[in-house]
């Protein structure tokens, strides 16, 4: 996943924002001299946000410059609604071999806790987190375990994400798809040379349809509405009647 286009804001403070780049998000505020520690990314549904953490593990898998610069050496990417316990449990059923050695285990964690700086969290979704599951997830988002350890979180607009807002230092949006984000994604779905008529018709639908602007900021609407109008024009060439219920 090599481009992943998204509209982020920082909050500066309560209620003003400023736009952000990805590479931004684990970076320092202007003039701090310390990391964020614990950051929450908030955004609507389908809004991109699963996307953007895995975006943010991808590049650190492959060195991207931000990331090394960062000094990362661990990055564990948790999906929350599959939380069944501790975050160093969800660490090791999620994301490493179910027949690694107990001692390896027992190595990792201790890296972890040595290293805390150098080990990055990402928590996604906890909005979904299960309110039944007994977890310290509370206590490493108020810095009672892995205190030096960044941690990102991410939830929709809604108050689980802000249950704890004296836990984050940092407040980010995610604002989703801007108009030229839209269309690029359109352009790079359909085949222009083969289907050049057919990619001009839908950007012109949603740069004419103020509904269709508003709808096209969420990237799933925008991969749905590039989806349908491909099926309908080839429904059409084939002599096909469709019908999308």
């Amino acid at each position: 996943m090599p481009d992943v286009h998204t509209t982020l804001e920082l909050e500066i403070r309560y209620g003003e924002f400023r736009p952000i780049q990805l590479e931004e998000v684990f970076a320092k505020n202007f003039g701090a001299q310390i990391h964020p520690r614990r950051i929450l990314i908030r955004g609507d549904p389908g809004i991109g946000k699963s996307t953007l953490c895995r975006k943010l593990a991808y590049d650190w898998a492959v060195g991207a410059t931000y990331m090394q610069q960062r000094d990362f050496r661990v990055v564990f990417l948790i999906e929350v609604r599959q939380l069944q316990g501790s975050i160093k449990d969800a660490i090791f059923e999620q994301l490493l071999p179910s027949d690694l050695p107990e001692q390896s285990k027992k190595d990792l964690w201790l890296y972890v806790q040595q290293n805390q700086r150098r080990v990055a969290i990402i928590l996604d979704g906890i909005d979904e987190l299960d309110s039944k599951i007994e977890t310290d997830i509370m206590g490493l988002l108020h810095c009672r375990i892995l205190k030096y350890a960044p941690v990102l979180v991410t939830s929709r607009p809604d108050p689980h994400g802000r249950k704890s807002p004296n836990a984050y230092d940092r407040f980010i949006v995610n604002k989703g798809y801007t108009l030229e984000n839209a269309i690029s994604f359109v352009h790079k779905y359909f085949k222009p040379l083969e289907q050049e008529t057919d990619y001009i018709q839908l950007v012109e639908g949603i740069q004419m349809s103020p509904y269709l602007r508003d709808l096209a900021t969420n990237p799933l609407n925008t991969f749905s509405y590039a989806l349908f109008g491909k099926t309908t024009k080839l429904c059409q060439r084939q002599g096909v009647n469709c019908m999308i219920s």
